[in-house]
């Protein structure tokens, strides 16, 4: 959202770009999620190979933050989890390489390497608390690197460029 909002403000033809490319990333996302249903670590560890479709998500690691700051955060976020089988791909690793593509093509620098930084972590941490396997994060970061070919190789062919102009002028007022 900051980098979204530094963009508005920057560079609106970008935001555009990068709005679209993270709708295309989601719409990727989601068709796979429910095309291949893929459960998390957690759910082997608490409930094994059995299938259990009336199970709530668990924060899983994530719970130990709870406890660290006396307040049922992830849990509360968890728990209403809609989809509990969509561990593939994973959207937390495809989110941060869309970030770290327009920081690229935004020519900051710094931003770049805080959003290269912020990829390993949010990687370590989706790994580390039991929410993806790696593989997860390796099919996400393809849905990624899908999202911003069709973007940029197809839609860029297809005359997007005449509604995105369009666009971009009424968010210029």
């Amino acid at each position: 959202m900051a980098f979204a909002f530094y963009l508005y403000f920057k560079n609106k033809k970008l935001l555009i770009d990068f709005g679209f490319t993270f709708l295309l990333t989601n719409i990727i996302g989601f068709v796979f999620y429910y095309l291949y249903p893929a459960a998390p670590p957690w759910y082997k560890l608490y409930y094994g190979t059995e299938l259990d479709l009336n199970i709530l998500g668990s924060a899983a690691g994530l719970i130990e933050f709870d406890r660290l700051v006396s307040f049922p955060l992830f849990e509360n976020m968890y728990t209403r989890n809609s989809n509990v089988f969509a561990a593939i791909p994973s959207l937390h690793a495809a989110y941060p390489l869309v970030l770290l593509y327009f920081g690229i093509k935004n020519r900051v620098k710094w931003m770049s390497v805080v959003f290269f930084i912020d990829i390993i972590g949010i990687w370590f941490g989706a790994v580390y608390t039991l929410h993806h396997y790696i593989i997860d994060l390796l099919l996400g970061s393809l849905c990624a690197i899908i999202a911003i070919f069709i973007y940029e190789k197809i839609f860029n062919r297809i005359g997007k460029k005449t509604f995105l102009d369009t666009y971009t002028d009424l968010i210029r007022r």
